[in-house]
C-alpha cells in the first residue's frame, strides 16, 4: 500500500476520531499536538491553518505545516515542517518531526513521509533542513541517513535527559509540492 502525506480536509474527521483511539496515551502528543480535549474538528483545523500561516501562535512557537500518513483512509503517522527555527528547535525539534503508530512501523511509512516532506520544506525556503532524534532511536536514525542525512553533532540534552543526534537533510532535488 502507498502512503499519501497531506493536510487534513474536512473529510478527515472520522479518520482523525479512529486515530485518537488508536494511539497510546503516550504517543497522543505526538499523534495530534494541537487536539485538546472536547476540541471539535473544524476548530482543529483551524488552529492548523493558523500554525500554517503563522498566525496567533502560542508564545515560543514558529509557523508550521502539520501533515497526516493516510494508507487508504488510515492514518498511520503525522510529521510537521517547522517552517523555520528558534533557538529552542535549534537544538530539539529541528524542522521536522515526524511519528508512525506502533503497529505501523518497520514497514517503510517514516521513510516515504520524510521523502514526501522534502518538497514541502523547500516550499517554504529550507534548502536543509534540520531534524533531532534521540540517540538510542535506531530506526529513526536509519531513516534520516536513509534520506540523505548528515551528522551534525550529538550532545547530551539536559532537558530531555539523553543524548541528542542533529542531522541536516537536503531537500533540493526533491519533487515540487503543491499544497
Amino acid at each position: 500500500m502507498s502512503l499519501t502525506l497531506r493536510p487534513l480536509t474536512d473529510e478527515d474527521e472520522a479518520s482523525f476520531r479512529r486515530g485518537l483511539k488508536e494511539w497510546s496515551e503516550s504517543e497522543l502528543r505526538w499523534y495530534a499536538p494541537d487536539w485538546k480535549q472536547g476540541m471539535s474538528f473544524p476548530n482543529l483545523l483551524i488552529r492548523l491553518q493558523k500554525n500554517r500561516n503563522g498566525s496567533e501562535l502560542p508564545t515560543n512557537f514558529v509557523p508550521s505545516t502539520m501533515l497526516y500518513g493516510f494508507v487508504d483512509r488510515i492514518i498511520v503517522g503525522h510529521l510537521k515542517v517547522r517552517h523555520r527555527l528558534n533557538e529552542a528547535s535549534k537544538i530539539y525539534g529541528g524542522h521536522i518531526g515526524y511519528s508512525v503508530m506502533s503497529k505501523y512501523r518497520s514497514r517503510g511509512y517514516a521513510s516515504a513521509m520524510l521523502r514526501q516532506a522534502l518538497p514541502i520544506c523547500l516550499s517554504v525556503g529550507i534548502r536543509d533542513a534540520l531534524i533531532t532524534v534521540d540517540d538510542d532511536n535506531a530506526h529513526s536514525i536509519r531513516v534520516i541517513e536513509k534520506a540523505g542525512g548528515r551528522l551534525q553533532d550529538t550532545f547530551y540534552n539536559a532537558t530531555v535527559k539523553k543524548p541528542i543526534r542533529r542531522y541536516w537533510v537536503k531537500c533540493e532535488g526533491s519533487s515540487k509540492w503543491v499544497g
